[in-house]
């Protein structure tokens, strides 16, 4: 059994589900996606220097609390971070 007992899941997996599953209820669900094994980057320094696809985290984050009309952020190759 994979992740969240959904048979060949992977963790990217899983979040394409939920997040397909959000936007067909309706909702816009912008998300960031990053290459590594940690669950969250707020709190840590290095959420204000990680750059996925040309565009920083911490801009995303601030474009988001702003207001902005933000995109979705996804790594191409997101094993662990080089």
């Amino acid at each position: 059994m994979g992740l969240a007992g959904l048979a060949g899941s992977s963790v990217k997996a899983v979040l394409d589900l939920n997040e397909g599953l959000t936007e067909d209820a309706g909702l816009d669900l912008p998300v960031h996606i990053a290459p590594g094994t940690e669950h969250t980057i707020m709190g840590r320094a290095r959420m204000y220097v990680l750059e996925v696809a040309g565009v920083r985290y911490v801009d995303w984050l601030t474009s988001s609390i702003a207001g902005e009309a933000i995109g979705d952020v996804v790594c191409t190759n997101c094993g662990a971070p080089s």
